[in-house]
């Protein structure tokens, strides 16, 4: 199931604020984050403004510079 603001969360919250770039990967991964997290917990996947977050949490690395 996935709610139609999933994505524009995503763009408006994940990629315009750094500049970073759109990847061909990222929708897979995304997706396959929410599902994977979705099981463990034992709920039903969804692809919604909030599990949009926790998979970018852990996709997206902050680095610390030097």
């Amino acid at each position: 199931m996935a709610h139609e603001s999933a994505v524009g969360h995503l763009l408006t919250q994940w990629y315009e604020p750094s500049g970073r770039e759109l990847r061909g990967c990222h929708p897979r991964d995304f997706v396959e984050a929410v599902v994977d997290a979705a099981h463990y917990e034992g709920k039903t996947p969804i692809l919604a403004p909030e599990t949009v977050d926790e998979a970018c949490h852990t996709y997206f690395v902050k680095s610390k510079a030097p």
